[in-house]
C-alpha cells in the first residue's frame, strides 16, 4: 500500500527539499525528471539506491543466466509492481527457489494472501547451493542483511527485486548515457557516462540527529557526504576494493559493489 514517512521511500538531491514519495510509480518519474534535467544541462549525476545490485556469484548460472545483466532483463520482465506498491515480488522468488529445487535460497513473507509455493518465512536451515549466501559486500560488512532475506528487520531482499526492475528500465531508457556501476565502469576506471547508478549503504555514514524520520536523515547523510568528498576522495570510494582477483571478477559479473565500502 502506498506509505509515506517511516520505512518508506526517499530521495535526496542536491540544492533541492528532500521528497517522500508514497509508491515506486511515484519515485520513477522524479528520477526519470533529475535525469533528463541533467542531461539537458549538460550535467554528471550520481545516483545512488539503497539497495543490491546483485546476487552472489554463482546464483545466475544456477539459474541458467549470464551475470547480472541476464538477472536484471529477467526481473523487468517477471515483475509486476502497480500504482498501489502491491507487487508480484513474492512470486518471482517462489519461482526462483523452485527452479533451484532446493531449500531457499529466497525466504521470508509478510503478505496476508496465501504464500507461494517454494517460499519459507524463515531462513534455510542448510545451505545445499552451489553459491554463497552472502555476496563480498556482506562478508566485509556484516551489517548487511542478505540479498535472500524478503522480509523483517533490515531485509533488502524485496527492495533488490523491485528496484533493480525499475532500473533496468531507467538504464534502458537512457542506454549509453547511464553507467551502472561498478558492472559498466569497472569501479572507477571508466566513469564517462553522465549519469552514474550506484549502490549504496546508509548505515555506512554518519547521520546527523534531528527531528526528520531516520530514513530522511539517511539519504541526506549520504547526500553530505557525495557533496563534500571531493574528486579524489569520491574516486577512491568508487574504485576497486582490495581484494583478490576472483572476487573482484565475481563482483564485476555477478554481485556489485557498496559505494565507500572500504574506505
Amino acid at each position: 500500500m502506498p506509505k509515506s514517512g517511516r520505512d518508506s521511500i526517499w530521495i535526496a538531491a542536491s540544492g533541492r527539499t528532500s521528497v517522500n514519495p508514497r509508491t515506486r510509480t511515484d519515485a520513477i518519474p522524479y528520477l526519470d525528471a533529475l535525469i533528463s534535467e541533467a542531461l539537458a544541462q549538460e550535467e554528471r549525476l550520481l545516483i545512488g539506491f539503497d539497495f543490491a545490485f546483485g546476487y552472489p556469484a554463482g546464483f545466475a548460472a544456477a539459474l541458467g543466466l549470464k551475470g547480472w545483466r541476464e538477472v536484471w532483463a529477467h526481473l523487468s520482465q517477471s515483475i509486476k509492481d502497480g500504482p498501489d506498491n502491491r507487487s508480484n515480488r513474492f512470486d518471482v522468488a517462489a519461482q526462483w527457489n523452485r527452479a533451484l529445487a532446493g531449500d531457499g535460497p529466497f525466504w521470508g513473507y509478510t503478505m496476508k494472501q496465501g504464500r507461494p509455493d517454494g517460499l519459507s518465512t524463515t531462513k534455510p536451515k542448510d545451505w545445499p547451493h552451489a553459491f554463497a549466501y552472502h555476496r563480498h559486500a556482506e562478508q566485509m560488512d556484516q551489517r548487511a542483511k542478505s540479498v535472500f532475506q524478503l522480509a523483517y528487520t533490515g531485509a533488502v531482499g524485496s527492495q533488490s527485486l523491485l528496484g533493480i526492475a525499475h532500473l533496468e528500465a531507467l538504464r534502458r531508457r537512457y542506454a549509453e548515457k547511464v553507467a551502472i556501476w561498478p558492472f559498466e565502469s569497472h569501479f572507477a576506471e571508466d566513469l564517462n557516462a553522465p549519469i552514474i547508478f550506484a549502490e549504496i549503504y546508509p548505515a555506512r555514514h554518519r547521520v546527523a540527529d534531528g527531528p526528520e524520520v531516520m530514513d530522511q536523515r539517511q539519504v541526506e547523510a549520504v547526500l553530505r557526504d557525495f557533496e563534500l568528498w571531493n574528486g579524489p576522495t569520491l574516486r577512491a570510494a568508487l574504485s576497486a576494493p582490495d581484494l583478490d582477483q576472483d572476487a573482484i571478477d565475481d563482483i564485476l559479473t555477478d554481485e556489485g559493489w557498496i559505494v565507500g565500502l572500504t574506505r
